[in-house]
Formats: structure tokens, C-alpha cells, sequence
């Protein structure tokens, strides 16, 4: 299932980055963690996304 929203990335991040880290390990819950994710400017140039 894909969602409006959702997109591929034009690269493999292979390391976490150091502030979903930060969320993972000052939150708990579920909740608290998914409403404290930090969310990506997505760029669409030529059919490709960018960040």
C-alpha cells in the first residue's frame, strides 16, 4: 500500500540520523516518538524527489 504522501529516497542512508537518535531515546512510547519525528522537505525536480 502506498500512500499520497509517502516517497522514495534518491539515497541509502546507511546510519541512523543523529536526531531521530535523539527522538528514539528520549521517548517511550509510541506515541510520544511518532508525534516527536522530525518529517523531511520533500523537493520534486524532473520526476526525481530531493531533500
Amino acid at each position: 500500500m502506498k500512500f499520497e504522501e509517502e516517497a522514495d529516497l534518491p539515497e541509502i542512508c546507511p546510519d541512523p540520523l543523529p536526531v531521530i537518535v535523539e527522538v528514539l531515546k528520549k521517548y517511550t512510547s509510541y506515541d510520544d516518538v511518532a508525534e516527536n519525528l522530525p518529517d523531511i522537505q520533500l523537493i520534486q525536480k524532473k520526476g526525481m524527489l530531493m531533500i
